[in-house]
């Protein structure tokens, strides 16, 4: 076992933070399935439940599909904080997601990620994703309310 050093977090929380916070409309079901397949079992299956919705409510797929949009995200101006001191490691990430053919500044988003080791033979990142905030709330609320709203946090 060889644990995860900064270089390697920072690149794990980069690629997660593009791939989570894209929001592309069409490719948000494998950017979400690639985010799902990063984080811990409990997390994935609240990921899951939360991104699908139900009969009476759409999941964020549903909605972002229907924005019909292309968004990029330009990973080296992503600012990364990684805190190793305690365990899970904090990571935060700040960027711009920007939509495709619209000037301006963009969307900002922030995420607070909680990362865990993980077996280098399952994931080769030795890493995986123990919990998520976006500008401070809990993950699930986070989506639901982006799913209400039409929009990604």
């Amino acid at each position: 076992y060889s644990e995860p050093n900064e270089r390697e977090v920072r690149a794990f929380a980069t690629e997660f933070a593009v791939f989570y916070a894209r929001s592309d409309s069409y490719s948000i079901l494998n950017d979400l399935v690639w985010c799902a397949n990063r984080m811990a079992p409990e997390l994935r299956e609240r990921f899951k439940r939360t991104v699908r919705g139900t009969a009476e409510t759409p999941g964020l797929i549903k909605v972002i599909e229907k924005l019909q949009r292309r968004t990029q995200i330009d990973p080296g101006a992503l600012e990364i904080q990684v805190d190793k001191r305690s365990y899970p490691w904090k990571v935060q990430v700040k960027g711009v997601r920007q939509i495709v053919g619209e000037t301006g500044s963009g969307e900002t988003f922030e995420l607070a990620l909680e990362l865990v080791r993980a077996s280098r033979e399952e994931y080769l990142e030795g890493l995986l994703v123990w919990g998520i905030r976006a500008k401070g709330d809990p993950i699930d609320s986070v989506l639901a309310s982006a799913t209400a709203q039409g929009g990604m946090p």
